[in-house]
C-alpha cells in the first residue's frame, strides 16, 4: 500500500503540474495579446501627442488645447506605466512556468527512478530454463480480456517460473496463453520474468499491461495499479499507452481514489485523442461513472 500510495500521488502530482504549466502558458498568451493591444494604443497616442515629429502637438492656441495636450500626456504616461508592469508579468510568468516545467521533469525523473526500485525489489529472477510451452502461441488483441479469453481454461496449478526458449514474441506469446487459460498466477510469473529479460523491448509495454490484468480480474487492485502506472510511464508512447491509462483510471476508481483516476481519465483523453473508439467510449462510460467533471 506504501509503494502504491508513492506511484498514485507520484501520478496525481505529474498531472497538476502538467496542467498548471498550461495554465501558466494560458495566462502569458493572454498578456501578450493585452500588451500588444497597449502598445497599439500607445503608438497611436504619441503620434497624436508628438505629431511624429519629436515635438509637443499643438492643437489650437487656446486653454483648452492646452488641456487636451495634458490629458494626451497623461494618458500617454499611465500607457507606458502599463506596459512596463505588463511586460515585468510577462517575465515572471515566463520564469514560473520554466520553474514547473523543470519541477515536472524532475518529478517524472523521480517517478521513474523509485518505480525502477520498486521492480528490483518485487520482479521474480529471471531464468534461462526452457520450461514446457503450453498450447498454441497467443495472439494479443489489443484491449482488455473478453469473457470468452477468461473462459478458455479454469485457473490451475501455476507453472514453472521459467519462460520456454525461443524469440522475444514465443516468450510473450506464452504468457499471453497462460491468461487466456485464466492461469492468472503463472501469466503473472511469466510477464514479470518477460519484463525482467526485456525491459526495453516494445512488447514489454504490452506486458505491463497484461500483467496489471492478472491482478485485475483476482481484484488485487493495489499490485494492478503499480503495473499499469509502470506501462504507462516506462512506454508513454507504446501500443498500450491508451489501455494503460484506462485500466490504471478503473483501478483507481475501485480503488477509492476518485481524484486521481478522474486525472488519468483526463490526462487519456487530452493525450491520446486518437485512441482506438473502444478505449474512448470505455474511457468516458468510465469517466462518467466516477462522477468526473
Amino acid at each position: 500500500m506504501r509503494r502504491l500510495c508513492l506511484a498514485l500521488v507520484a501520478l496525481a502530482l505529474v498531472v497538476a503540474a502538467g496542467d498548471g504549466a498550461r495554465a501558466q502558458s494560458a495566462d502569458i498568451q493572454s498578456l501578450n495579446h493585452e500588451l500588444e493591444r497597449l502598445r497599439s494604443d500607445l503608438v497611436d497616442l504619441q503620434r497624436y501627442v508628438y505629431a511624429g515629429q519629436g515635438e509637443p502637438l499643438s492643437v489650437v492656441p487656446s486653454t483648452g488645447g492646452d488641456a487636451l495636450s495634458a490629458d494626451s500626456q497623461v494618458r500617454l504616461q499611465q500607457l507606458e506605466e502599463r506596459i512596463r508592469t505588463m511586460t515585468g508579468q510577462i517575465e515572471e510568468l515566463d520564469y514560473r512556468q520554466r520553474q514547473i516545467s523543470d519541477k515536472l521533469d524532475q518529478l517524472i525523473a523521480s517517478v521513474d527512478q523509485r518505480l525502477a526500485n520498486q521492480g528490483q525489489n518485487t520482479a521474480p529472477a529471471a531464468t534461462s530454463d526452457a520450461g514446457n510451452a503450453a498450447g498454441a502461441a497467443a495472439t494479443d488483441n489489443g484491449g482488455t480480456l473478453t469473457s470468452e479469453d477468461l473462459a478458455v481454461g479454469e485457473s490451475g496449478d501455476s507453472v514453472a517460473a521459467a519462460l520456454p526458449a525461443g524469440s522475444e514474441m514465443d516468450q510473450y506469446n506464452y504468457a499471453f496463453s497462460l491468461l487466456r487459460k485464466a492461469d492468472y498466477d503463472g501469466a503473472e510469473t511469466a510477464f514479470n520474468e518477460f519484463i525482467t529479460l526485456h525491459p526495453d523491448s516494445d512488447l514489454s509495454g504490452n506486458a505491463y499491461y497484461w500483467l496489471g490484468e492478472t491482478y485485475y480480474v483476482r481484484n488485487a487492485y493495489n499490485d494492478a495499479a503499480i503495473a499499469f502506472l509502470k506501462g504507462y510511464q516506462r512506454f508513454p508512447n507504446g501500443d498500450k499507452a491508451p489501455d494503460n491509462l484506462l485500466k490504471l483510471g478503473m483501478t483507481l476508481t475501485r480503488l477509492g481514489k476518485k481524484a486521481e483516476a478522474c486525472a488519468t481519465f483526463a490526462e487519456l483523453k487530452s493525450k491520446f485523442p486518437d485512441a482506438p473508439q473502444t478505449v474512448r467510449d470505455k474511457a468516458a462510460q468510465e469517466s462518467s461513472a466516477a462522477g468526473c467533471a
